[in-house]
């Protein structure tokens, strides 16, 4: 048997072992010098980031909880590296013992062979009888198995003195992960990082913020992939990234990551590469559309805004939108083409066919700010009674059918060119979007209305020209949407009275109701008999 059979060589690789002991130590130091480590909560930095003093003085607060986090890790931190690093000099002597021993087995086994090579020697044969040579290798036989017995006990007790540091290590190594983060903690990485800020909100909330935006980035990729056509990308979206749109982290990272101009441009790739009538294109795109949107609406709800548990990155996800809110005005009012070849749309035609697509509302403050933006722009479009031919949508014939949201007849092609039907269809799946989107006050024309008038009374009446008749149709659903829209904005059964004004003697029916929905119809009537306040 050789060296190498008879004595194994121990696992391990030293050199991997005290790479890692010495990242510990450079964390460890690395840590120390941080500021948060050297200054705690007197870190100027923290008390300057927030103008109001709230989420500074809870940054401050936790920063000091946070330098003592940090000391006793450093601490775990180098006793981890000094038990790693001194396990690593012991298995490296192990080994380089072994090997010696491995030779000095090899050796006694070499020695054995050429004596008896010697003792069966045709020479050796002649001189001495048969069972003097039997001795003599016997004898060889005897000094080879002594000397290799001496040589296991020797790489026994090597091996011995290596469990014993291995067993060491592996307490020390064990028990400092144990104070560290318990053992029932370590199944995922969320588990971890939950155990590691249990009680540092702040700390938890940047690391969520962290990890959303890493996600928003390669599901941006795979967006602008996807809108181009390409399925593999789509259906890897769905997989990874699909459940996260209504997660208000994600859905913030992903307006940021994609801009509202990169958004814009995703839709324009979705229409422009649509066949007409081709089923695929629109299941493909409608899918797509249906990720974008919900994760649009959740970051604009506000009722959202308790799933930002620490005060930090609530109020930086407030002060976001706040702005974000004003460029989705102004890129509402400007026009999206590529190129002057391209055709175009508004603004508020991509966020309308992004609101016809969400599982969730976008809230009341968007309907506010946004909304009643974009309810005074589309009045404008209104000139003597007519509206401005596609005053918002796709310009390109053929395009209709993905630019619908809930296709009606013939209609598509208008109902496509038209946002209100998202504004209306999205308010409508919550009593405070609707009741602020109808009840808001809309400029233009010689006085100021409030939006039920302006959708009942002007819109409604607006002439179209539809399959060769002029129609007073103002909406390509018929009313639809508005009916349901008013329909949430009006149900209070709590307090009826305490949200509701008595109607203005102005107010009058519409020429034009739907005669395809009674029930929309009843709801009108209805609403005339009131008016809804304004939700500020």
């Amino acid at each position: 048997m050789s060296g190498e059979s008879a004595l194994p060589m121990p696992n391990g690789v030293p050199d991997s072992m005290t790479s890692i002991a010495v990242r510990l130590s450079h964390s460890a130091s690395r840590a120390d010098q941080s500021v948060i480590a050297v200054q705690g909560p007197s870190a100027a930095f923290i008390k300057q980031a927030w103008s109001d003093g709230t989420a500074s003085q809870a940054a401050s607060g936790e920063a000091g909880q946070l330098a003592k986090k940090i000391v006793a890790n450093d601490t775990r931190l180098r006793q981890g590296d000094a038990a790693l690093a001194s396990y690593a000099r012991t298995l490296r002597e192990t080994r380089t013992t072994v090997e010696r021993l491995r030779v000095e087995w090899d050796e006694a086994d070499g020695t054995y062979r050429s004596k008896l090579n010697h003792i069966n020697s045709a020479e050796v044969r002649q001189q001495v009888p048969e069972q003097a040579r039997q001795q003599l290798a016997d004898r060889a036989a005897h000094d080879r198995d002594a000397t290799q017995q001496n040589i296991f006990r020797r790489y026994d007790r090597a091996m011995g003195t290596l469990q014993t540091q291995g067993i060491v290590a592996a307490r020390t190594l064990n028990a400092l992960s144990d104070d560290t983060i318990p053992r029932s903690k370590t199944g995922s990485a969320d588990a971890m990082r939950s155990a590691l800020t249990g009680d540092l909100s702040i700390s938890a909330g940047a690391m969520k913020r962290g990890q959303a935006a890493a996600d928003a980035a390669a599901a941006r990729d795979l967006v602008v992939k996807a809108a181009q056509g390409d399925r593999a990308a789509l259906e890897e979206l769905q997989k990874k990234y699909g459940d996260k749109a209504k997660d208000p982290y994600f859905a913030q990272a992903l307006q940021q990551a994609l801009g509202i101009k990169g958004t814009n441009q995703a839709i324009f790739d979705m229409l422009k590469g649509q066949v007409v009538g081709h089923i695929d294109d629109r299941t493909r795109n409608d899918a797509l559309l249906n990720f974008l949107g919900t994760a649009f609406a959740t970051a604009a709800d506000t009722g959202r805004d308790g799933a930002f548990q620490d005060v930090v990155s609530l109020q930086l996800h407030q002060k976001w939108r706040s702005e974000w809110f004003e460029q989705l005005k102004a890129d509402g009012r400007d026009t999206f083409k590529p190129n002057w070849a391209s055709p175009s749309f508004s603004g508020y035609y991509a966020q309308g066919l992004l609101l016809s697509h969400a599982s969730v509302t976008a809230g009341p403050a968007y309907m506010d700010v946004v909304g009643g933006d974009f309810l005074a722009y589309d009045r404008e479009g209104i000139v003597n009674g007519a509206a401005r031919t596609y005053i918002h949508g796709f310009g390109s014939s053929g395009s209709g059918d993905i630019t619908t949201p809930g296709v009606i007849g013939a209609n598509s092609q208008r109902t496509a060119a038209d946002p209100m039907h998202g504004f209306l269809s999205n308010s409508a799946v919550n009593h405070d979007a609707a009741k602020t989107f109808l009840s808001h006050d809309v400029p233009g024309g010689k006085e100021s209305v409030m939006a039920i008038d302006y959708l009942m009374k002007e819109r409604w009446n607006v002439q179209h020209y539809e399959a060769g008749n002029m129609t007073y149709t103002g909406f390509g659903d018929k009313g639809d949407a508005l009916g349901r829209a008013a329909l949430a904005g009006d149900h209070d059964a709590s307090d009826r009275q305490s949200t509701l004004l008595p109607r203005s003697s102005s107010t009058t029916m519409p020429r034009v109701l739907p005669k395809t929905h009674p029930e929309t119809l009843a709801l009108f009537r209805d609403i005339l008999e009131f008016r809804h306040t304004a939700m500020r």
